[in-house]
């Protein structure tokens, strides 16, 4: 024990028991305190410069995974202006210690999705790869190279919709047809917050008729934590309604129904409750050990979380939704940045690595 009461130990333990400490003073009071519960078993997997043909600038910050590939890219730290790299590192379930390296043609890798095996990715322009191609050759869409780097991106339906940052800064989405994966086809751009000095750090569809884009920014001491999108009609978006969360930064967020996600930095986690789209309410901010960068959808009434800073994946039961309840950690070395999940698979970025937990 060290002098100011802190210890270290190491304790045997199956994934998915809770762990709990008795702390006993010296007239004999004792106390109890839950730590949570041992998640999985980790692997971490170098992706490094190095593994990323020696380019200086790759940081894994960006994660996407259909359970048998995962996508590992580059990104910003959500608004922080870091070098990005166009290397994307390719983890088969198959050998996950021995990734493919391709070069993306659409410049620095911002953000990455995985669907139907292809590969949605951002960078200076959208770009579609085919997982089971062996060469993993780019397909650009050609039609238009819209303004600015394109930061976050979300699939709905045939549509594939990417936000903006560097030129107009108002809130823009650009819209791109990809139904025929191998020639995604531009239809259209457009601001759609009103107003200038606003850019999404994520996008996230709400059913089929909307789209939600989160931000921190707060354009004249306004916040602007959510924009709701009515994309009924593509040719014309629709706001359906401007919210704010008070003392929150909106990063990332997820849905699952009728709820909402987001996770907010150092904010921790909200819950809002988008049953109406164009009166969202919030059931209830929690927070996290760490900074929360990241979030998915674990399982049924379960989150996990990117928390870095702190344990690394932070796990939250939210059957009631207006009292969330951390049930676990995962701790994991590195910066982590980006979390997805597919059945009992968590794939974490870590920027110098690549993690898996396997939930039992």
């Amino acid at each position: 024990m060290n002098a100011d009461g802190s210890f270290s130990a190491t304790v045997t333990a199956i994934p998915g028991q809770r762990l709990t400490i008795t702390a006993t003073d010296v007239v004999g009071r004792a106390t109890l305190r839950s730590l949570g519960s041992t998640y999985g078993t980790t692997s971490s997997y170098l992706s490094n410069p190095a593994v990323a043909s020696n380019d200086l600038n790759y940081r894994a910050r960006r994660i996407a995974s259909d359970g048998s590939v995962t996508v590992v890219g580059s990104g910003s730290l959500y608004g922080a202006a870091v070098p990005t790299s166009n290397k994307l590192l390719f983890f088969r379930q198959s050998a996950p210690g021995v990734p493919q390296v391709a070069t993306f043609a659409g410049g620095g890798v911002q953000d990455v999705k995985v669907s139907a095996g292809w590969a949605y990715v951002t960078g200076d322009r959208l770009g579609t790869i085919d997982l089971s191609d062996p060469a993993l050759t780019t397909h650009l869409a050609t039609n238009s190279d819209p303004c600015g780097r394109e930061t976050s991106l979300v699939l709905s339906g045939q549509y594939a919709f990417t936000s903006e940052v560097d030129c107009n800064q108002d809130g823009r989405v650009h819209i791109y047809d990809v139904g025929t994966p191998t020639t995604p086809v531009w239809v259209r751009s457009q601001g759609v917050a009103g107003f200038g000095g606003l850019t999404y750090r994520g996008l996230v569809a709400l059913g089929t008729q909307y789209v939600i884009g989160l931000s921190p920014d707060k354009p004249g001491g306004s916040g602007h934590d959510l924009i709701v999108m009515d994309r009924s009609n593509i040719n014309t978006l629709t706001k359906a309604v401007d919210f704010d969360i008070p003392s929150f930064d909106a990063l990332d967020g997820v849905v699952d129904g009728n709820m909402l996600y987001v996770a907010g930095g150092d904010g921790g986690v909200a819950i809002v409750d988008m049953t109406f789209p164009t009166a969202p309410v919030v059931k209830s901010i929690i927070n996290t050990p760490g900074i929360a960068r990241g979030i998915a959808i674990g399982g049924v009434n379960e989150i996990v979380v990117a928390d870095a800073g702190g344990p690394g994946l932070t796990v939250i039961d939210v059957t009631d939704k207006s009292h969330p309840v951390i049930t676990g950690t995962q701790k994991l070395t590195g910066n982590i940045v980006d979390v997805d999940v597919v059945g009992k698979w968590i794939y974490v970025a870590g920027e110098n690595r690549f993690h898996t937990v396997v939930r039992p």
